[in-house]
């Protein structure tokens, strides 16, 4: 924020552009790879094509227009711009735990930690998708290292990527231990057995358990 400002102070004071200020200090093509004054090395990079590409998107031409029109409704219109590089994902490791309550509803404890980018939607909707689990019986517990081991917490741009792939894996966890069970509890083999991201099913029979309906069926077991 503090580089973009001076950017835009600095195109004021110069006179020039602020889009162009940028242009003309990027780092071009043929300058790859580029270690900078600090020591970090840029492998590959194409700013000014990037910039130009962000230019016509916003239509910034059209702009002036725009703001003139918005002008005679008595609306104030801006533009602002921002160019940085964000080092994303980080650390690729991350955790999720399952766990099947009493009452029917489940939880599930992430690694992440919503800055109010909405995540526990996007969890329980992920999981729900994942399951068949309804949503709305899906609750979200974040960055607790009370009940979660292992954390990455936010940034970067990883939390959806690598939360999400935790959770596919403890799903694909869940699912072969409830086959097992339901292999057990049926007299099939469990190879016979599929789950077809709503219901489970096995070859030879009738019965087709939600995921819900096997963790109860566990739970009466004592499993």
């Amino acid at each position: 924020y503090v580089l973009e400002r001076l950017m835009d102070r600095a195109a004021r004071e110069l006179g020039v552009d602020p889009w162009e200020l940028r242009r003309i200090n990027f780092i071009k093509p043929d300058q790859f790879p580029y270690t900078t004054a600090t020591g970090e090395l840029y492998d590959v990079g194409d700013f000014a094509r990037l910039l130009t590409r962000a230019g016509e998107e916003a239509d910034c031409e059209g702009f002036a227009a725009r703001r003139t029109a918005d002008a005679k409704r008595g609306l104030l219109r801006g533009q602002g711009l921002c160019y940085y590089i964000e080092s994303i994902l980080g650390d690729p490791s991350e955790g999720a735990k399952v766990v099947f309550e009493e009452d029917g509803s489940v939880t599930i404890y992430v690694g992440t930690q919503s800055n109010g980018q909405g995540h526990e939607t996007v969890y329980a909707q992920f999981l729900s998708d994942q399951t068949g689990i309804p949503a709305e019986r899906i609750s979200v517990v974040q960055g607790d290292s009370d009940l979660i081991k292992k954390g990455g917490g936010t940034g970067g741009s990883r939390s959806v990527t690598t939360q999400n792939t935790a959770t596919l894996a403890t799903v694909a966890k869940i699912t072969e231990v409830f086959t097992a069970f339901l292999a057990d509890e049926l007299g099939v083999a469990a190879s016979d057995i599929t789950f077809d991201d709503e219901r489970f099913r096995a070859e030879g029979s009738n019965a087709t358990p939600t995921m819900l309906e096997v963790a109860e069926m566990a739970r009466a077991k004592g499993r």
